[in-house]
């Protein structure tokens, strides 16, 4: 009987050590950075440089910093995390990055000033955006906050519509975003003029990054109207402005 104790004892043992190391995850070193390196390849679809370790997360994660092989100027950060709705969620292990974010924080000042004539200081809004934890941070939520805002008048709708239209075009042709859930789509936040809350920025809908080319300008008028309209209805539009 006590023969037969030990090796219940000695099986679960065993059982209990395999499933730890099947569930055991790298954390650190060359075997992580080169999984997190494929990762990124398999999002993007482009290569990634391993550049340094800049932290280490409350999970006891490497916080990795990369940059797109074609690209060493976009250094951006990732993380992995432990899932906190684990076991009821089938992944034990979350991830997060902060790439396109980065990516767009430094490649539109250019744009900006090139379609809108307006010139972004990327610098200080990069920094601030690259403080906070890719868990505690939405990338549409931040871009409403910064100078990236557009101010739509009545005499300017034209040429914000058709710059935005032009950004669009150009962010599809980034190569350093060969893919990214099937299409590239440009982070262009915009506010009116003469809305009452002047802290509110709103997005084009989403089925502007469906619509051909030839066609980008007129949809996206017609997008910004229609939001214009619906506020004023509902009285968000200051009647004075």
């Amino acid at each position: 009987m006590k023969k037969n104790n030990f090796l219940v004892c000695l099986s679960l043992s065993l059982l209990l050590l395999l499933a730890g190391c099947m569930d055991s995850k790298p954390k650190s070193g060359e075997t992580y950075q080169n999984k997190t390196k494929d990762l990124l390849k398999s999002i993007y679809g482009i290569e990634f440089t391993f550049s340094k370790v800049v932290g280490k997360n409350e999970d006891g994660f490497d916080i990795l910093e990369f940059y797109p092989t074609i690209n060493p100027d976009i250094t951006f950060r990732y993380h992995s995390f432990v899932n906190e709705d684990y076991p009821n969620s089938s992944s034990k292990y979350h991830y997060g990055d902060n790439y396109l974010g980065t990516l767009a924080i430094i490649k539109y000042p250019e744009l900006y000033t090139k379609y809108f004539g307006k010139t972004v200081d990327s610098s200080a809004i990069l920094e601030e955006f690259q403080a906070y934890d890719t868990r505690e941070v939405d990338l549409r939520d931040f871009m409403r906050t910064t100078d990236y805002v557009l101010v739509i008048t009545e005499d300017n709708l034209l040429q914000i519509a058709e710059g935005m239209a032009e950004i669009i075009k150009e962010v599809w042709g980034f190569p350093e975003l060969a893919r990214y859930g099937g299409y590239k789509r440009a982070i262009l936040p915009f506010r009116f003029a003469n809305q009452k809350n002047q802290d509110a920025a709103f997005y084009l809908s989403d089925f502007i990054y469906g619509v051909h080319s030839d066609q980008l300008t007129t949809e996206i008028m017609n997008d910004i109207t229609q939001r214009y309209d619906y506020m004023k209805a509902i009285g968000e539009i200051s009647e004075s402005n």
